[in-house]
């Protein structure tokens, strides 16, 4: 059996079913012991759940006791249960792995590094130097982490679903006419500050404003947009019905603020939705994912400011929809291909043990 950590509620980790589809293939069994943050309800004989209720909002400092306490009933778990094999889930599940869990399981886990944290700091770089040293095989959701993770060979771990491709997805030449674009955002909500500006600067404009998820700022975020009749804030969505929610935009917006430095790296799911829905994607110019994004020809090379409205309705009306389909399909195609590779890593992982 093989055990899958993970710190949070699992509906944010859309990325464990890249895992579980192919344990699932291979009819190994595994569990997944993950933090019942939010004391939601799972019945499933796959799950241990770590039941304590700790709000998003809830300030780091006072958080900690309660972090300590799921990495003490983590530790037991691991040790009592004794798996074939473990998968880390992002670079904290990694962190809080005891040292006798960590000799007794190396070069028998999957370190899956899915953001930038707390690597400025010394003593965390050095343990997540070990942790890459001493897994069969480092994940990264982005090619970017290779400019602060230690020298070491890395596969990519591409964070989207294949259930979603469908082959008649294109994007049309209505799109110039378009009376009142839709510029949707699904995702954690929990970038306050540079949504509230998203949504000053587009209140009196024709663009209509979609925000859908939940996260620390979702209560914030929703009473703050109540006054302007253009913005829609929903609550969590179901990720399977993704398609749904991208069915009338034109934009995905995944903006973040290039002045936090998890935001730099990053590769969001929303660069693979845009690229399978064909959809056009907003992202910052200033960070990786954005400067990607408008080097493949699938993203919009405007940044957000007082002239966003304009600028975007400029590059619209001049938008080559042709090209734009054909790169989508080019770039689908090579991350395929390297999630092939992903695949073919972890079930050798899975098999070997």
């Amino acid at each position: 059996m093989i055990g899958i950590v993970f710190t949070l509620n699992i509906e944010y980790a859309p990325f464990l079913k890249k895992y579980t589809d192919i344990l699932d293939k291979l009819n190994i069994k595994y569990e997944v012991i993950f933090w019942n943050r939010l004391n939601l309800q799972y019945q499933n004989d796959n799950y241990i759940v770590f039941n304590k209720y700790t709000p998003l909002y809830k300030p780091k400092f006072f958080k900690l006791f309660d972090f300590l306490s799921f990495k003490k009933f983590l530790n037991n778990q691991i040790y009592i249960k004794n798996y074939k094999g473990l998968i880390l889930l992002t670079s904290l599940s990694g962190i809080i792995l005891s040292q006798k869990n960590l000799s007794k399981y190396k070069k028998k886990y999957i370190f899956d590094v899915r953001d930038f944290t707390y690597e400025n700091f010394i003593l965390y770089r050095f343990l997540i130097k070990k942790l890459v040293k001493n897994s069969f095989i480092t994940t990264i959701s982005s090619p970017a982490f290779k400019f602060f993770l230690p020298k070491a060979k890395y596969i990519v771990s591409h964070n989207f679903d294949r259930n979603f491709i469908k082959g008649d997805m294109k994007l049309t030449e209505s799109i110039k006419s378009i009376e009142k674009p839709e510029i949707t955002f699904l995702g954690a909500i929990r970038h306050f500050s540079i949504d509230i500006r998203l949504i000053s600067i587009f209140k009196n404009s024709n663009y209509q404003l979609s925000f859908r998820g939940y996260g620390k700022d979702y209560e914030k975020l929703r009473n703050f947009s109540k006054d302007y009749p253009n913005v829609n804030v929903h609550g969590k969505y179901n990720n399977s019905e993704k398609y749904i929610y991208y069915k009338n935009t034109l934009i995905i917006n995944s903006y973040y603020s290039e002045k936090k430095i998890e935001n730099k790296y990053a590769m969001s799911n929303k660069f693979y939705d845009a690229i399978i829905f064909k959809k056009i994607l907003w992202a910052n110019p200033l960070v990786y994912m954005g400067k990607l994004a408008i080097e493949k020809g699938i993203g919009l090379d405007v940044y957000l400011d007082h002239n966003s409205p304009q600028n975007i309705f400029k590059q619209i009306r001049n938008f080559n929809v042709k090209e734009f389909n054909m790169k989508c399909d080019l770039l689908l195609d090579q991350i395929i291909k390297e999630d092939d590779e992903f695949i073919n890593y972890v079930s050798e992982f899975f098999l070997k043990i």
